[in-house]
């Protein structure tokens, strides 16, 4: 029995949303710069909360939260407004209020919730069935319904702009000038349909692992096209959300989305449960990576490579062309446990999670087993391959701990 249980992620999910959220309400309500109306949505935005659970369970409350109560973040004020505006939102898509009195003057122009542009000046907003209606003057001046056309599942988006402030950098050594937001040239169609593919790959291939990740994702962010490359990150104070490149192929998307997905998943473990006590300063042998990682990393990996790991094993079983890619994951991630086991200094939570981790490495091991004996050239090759590796790691790094 796993110790960090879908189900149980998802309810640390919940509070945390719903508890950060509520903490941000309760600071922004102590502000003097806050109209009545703001105040009234906020009161609202509470109210649900209380009666519902998941009420706050959407990225964008999050990351909004997170930047307005951080205190190295000075601009804030249309983050507040940005913040006040989707709960409107949230409020008139959870049917509890036919219309909102919310005044805007200039300050906004996109809603993460309803992935679209709308007018930068008005002073109401109902909710007419699917259509979301603003007023100015009792005039409506803008109509429109969710971007459903850039859906890749059920509540889940790829969005047409971003708003997110912490989507900054990403700490990929081989990665190209960070771009938080670019279409690469690619049609929002073309987008909308590969991340729709890929998601519905995962669904039908491996929908043990479909379950797991359904749950922590909102949105998907363009993140630019470079031939042969996925170029993807995830941000600790942006859960839900997750930068992925256009592909080459829908395969290699699927991959980049579980992979993503599980970083997600680590960092709302990471929440509520401290998992180890090395100091980032020291490195670590990666077999993922170039260059040397701080354990922290190459737990962070392992966690996201080990699923990666069992989407190919389970491909592995109906398209032979999948298992040297199987078969190198399985031997880059026993490399992994080696440095863990060796080196990582893990609570009793990290000890937990670690072991969950090595109950879904060790189900491919028969696979394993019987792929290698099947493929024996291929299986030298991977070996080989992982040593070479090694080896030039050592090489780069005077001191390398393995």
């Amino acid at each position: 029995m796993q110790s960090f249980s879908t189900e149980k992620i998802r309810k640390v999910y919940n509070s945390y949303c719903t508890q950060l959220s509520l903490d941000t309400i309760e600071y922004l309500l102590q502000l003097n710069t806050l109209a009545e109306e703001q105040k009234r949505v906020l009161y609202l935005a509470m109210e649900s909360a209380l009666t519902r659970g998941d009420f706050f369970r959407k990225s964008c409350f999050v990351y909004l939260a997170n930047a307005i109560i951080a205190p190295d973040i000075t601009e804030k004020k249309n983050l507040i407004a940005q913040s006040i505006l989707e709960c409107a939102v949230r409020i008139l898509e959870d049917s509890r209020q036919g219309a909102i009195e919310l005044s805007n003057d200039g300050i906004l122009s996109f809603s993460v919730l309803l992935n679209q542009k709308i007018p930068n000046c008005f002073d109401q907003i109902k909710k007419d069935n699917d259509h979301f209606l603003f007023f100015k003057n009792n005039e409506m001046i803008f109509s429109c319904t969710k971007k459903y056309e850039c859906a890749i599942a059920k509540d889940i988006d790829f969005l047409i702009a971003d708003v997110n402030p912490f989507n900054k950098n990403i700490t990929h050594p081989d990665a190209p000038p960070f771009s938080a937001y670019d279409l690469g040239g690619i049609p929002v169609s073309s987008w909308a349909q590969q991340f729709r593919d890929a998601y519905a790959l995962i669904q039908e291939k491996v929908p043990s692992i479909y379950d797991e990740i359904y749950y922590f994702l909102d949105a998907i962010v363009p993140h630019g096209y470079q031939p042969q490359k996925q170029l993807s990150s995830t941000f600790s104070k942006s859960p839900g959300i997750i930068y992925l490149s256009y592909t080459d192929s829908v395969l290699k998307q699927a991959e980049a989305i579980i992979h993503e997905i599980h970083h997600n998943i680590y960092n709302v473990i990471e929440w509520k449960n401290k998992l180890l006590e090395n100091d980032r300063s020291e490195t670590f042998y990666s077999a993922y990576r170039p260059d040397a990682r701080h354990m922290h990393g190459c737990f962070l990996g392992f966690h996201a490579f080990v699923a990666v790991q069992n989407f190919y094993g389970q491909l592995s079983k109906t398209d032979a062309s999948h298992i040297p890619v199987f078969l190198r994951l399985y031997c880059k991630n026993a490399y992994v446990i080696e440095v863990v086991k060796k080196y990582a200094l893990l609570t009793e939570s990290g000890e937990k999670l670690f072991s969950d981790i090595i109950l879904k490495y060790e189900s491919d091991t028969i696979a394993h087993g019987d792929f290698a004996k099947k493929y024996p050239l291929v299986a030298d090759t991977v070996k080989r391959e992982a040593e070479q590796h090694l080896e030039a790691a050592r090489k780069r790094n005077a001191i390398l701990h393995f």
